[in-house]
């Protein structure tokens, strides 16, 4: 625990040589937003440090058996679809759409979603829909090739949609989807592109609770507000019977079900030991959940601090290695919530980052948010190591 307080010092020292922040986190005194630290802490809230990996859970090694594909061509893609055919597809943090049939190595550039920042998608069809961090909840059609913006405001609130994160398709096409902030995304113009984990990392640091879940209708075309007051509302996932909609609350490690039927809401998945990302339903009804990064203590140790907070978050990007090592996290629950597998690649050295989970059949595709590629990994009989 030192070790992170020190970190913690040496960037506030850091920190305190910069007096603003780029849009849209530069609102000065408005940042210093005050944070229970028993939100964050392993009793009431939040998973505890060290992680506790037990039971289906347990520690294993087989993600480092997982295949990388499209590695060099696919940079930072969030997700991976699966079409009727077996052709995959995937979309790179430029906007570009990937396609690859199944079982290939490399992949085609095909379509163009930019500029922004695509995150979450899903196919249904010939329509691609994608979650797109910057302009919003669009639509693709693969067919001819046109780009729809759907929704990028909730006109129940008035409220632009500022942080598109991720998204389900129920069978009758209505949508269901997240903001994961009303902060909005950053443009990282040395790289050339919309820097979401950067983005993260600041509303992290900031103590942002405004992520919300989401509903475009699809017989109406208008948007409304299920859920809001999250911290950080990311991956959605709808649950086999339609009747319940999954959404995950990365910075409290966990997940939560909200009934589409009498509209209450329950935590489905407690005390995740990783900061969750994207969910998506399994084969046999569970889910499963992509481990983004480790779990690390700072956010707690400065949870009580907001000018520390503040300035920490000058220098999270490079902070972020040395309290959160790579890795590859993957988690899965029945039904119920209950743990009921998991895989991991705890050195980062084969897989790391994952930012969502796509079954197809007896495989999975694993998103990659910071890599060059994505990863497959046939479902075998676990192997339990440590």
């Amino acid at each position: 625990m030192l070790k992170y307080a020190a970190a913690a010092a040496i960037a506030a020292i850091l920190g305190s040589k910069y007096t603003s922040q780029p849009p849209p986190y530069d609102d000065g005194a408005a940042s210093l937003i005050k944070v229970d630290a028993r939100l964050l802490a392993g009793n009431a809230h939040g998973a505890p440090f060290p992680p506790v990996y037990k039971g289906k859970w347990a520690l294993n090694d087989r993600l480092t058996k997982a295949t990388r594909l499209y590695e060099g061509q696919v940079e930072g893609s969030e997700s991976v679809a699966t079409l009727s055919d077996g052709t995959l597809l995937t979309v790179d943090k430029y906007g570009w759409v990937w396609t690859a049939p199944r079982g290939a190595t490399k992949a085609t550039k095909k379509w163009y979603v930019g500029p922004g920042r695509p995150l979450g998608f899903h196919a249904v069809a010939d329509a691609l829909y994608v979650a797109c961090s910057l302009k919003g909840l669009l639509k693709l059609d693969m067919s001819k090739g046109t780009l729809e913006v759907l929704a990028n405001l909730a006109e129940d609130t008035n409220l632009p949609l500022n942080y598109v994160n991720d998204l389900d398709v129920a069978p009758n096409g209505d949508i269901y989807f997240t903001s994961s902030t009303e902060r909005g995304v950053l443009y990282n113009a040395r790289k050339g592109f919309y820097d979401t984990l950067h983005s993260y990392l600041q509303n992290l640091c900031k103590g942002d609770n405004t992520g919300r879940l989401l509903k475009y209708d699809a017989a109406t075309r208008t948007t409304s507000t299920l859920l809001s007051g999250l911290w950080y509302a990311n991956g959605v996932a709808l649950s086999a019977d339609y009747r319940d909609v999954m959404v995950v609350e990365t910075n409290l490690n966990r997940v939560h079900r909200y009934s589409l039927t009498t509209g209450k809401t329950e935590v489905f998945v407690d005390k995740i030991p990783a900061m969750p990302d994207g969910i998506s339903r399994s084969a046999d009804g569970g889910f499963w959940i992509g481990g983004v990064v480790r779990l690390s203590p700072l956010p707690r140790l400065l949870a009580p601090y907001p000018k520390l907070r503040t300035l920490v978050s000058h220098i999270v990007g490079p902070l972020l290695p040395v309290v959160a090592k790579p890795a590859g996290l993957v988690f899965k629950v029945d039904s119920t919530g209950k743990p009921a597998d998991a895989l991991y690649d705890l050195s980062g050295a084969y897989v790391s980052s994952v930012s969502a989970v796509a079954q197809d059949g007896d495989a999975l595709y694993l998103g990659n948010l910071n890599g060059d590629f994505v990863s497959r990994v046939e479902l075998s009989p676990p192997r339990w190591n440590l």
